[in-house]
């Protein structure tokens, strides 16, 4: 299975090789990882600021 980054590149490459709603499914998918990953790196922050205190 391609990964966001793959198909994301291959819109690049070929704008007409998906449909509208295919490259916003794509889009949405790959904000809910950077959110999910921001996420994730602000907790870790949050915890290393608790264990220096």
């Amino acid at each position: 299975m391609p990964t966001i980054v793959e198909d994301l590149r291959a819109i690049a490459a070929n704008p007409a090789s998906r449909t509208k709603a295919e490259v916003v499914e794509i889009l949405l998918a790959a904000a809910d990882r950077i959110e999910a990953k921001r996420i994730e790196l602000t907790r870790i922050s949050n915890d290393r600021k608790g264990a220096k205190r």
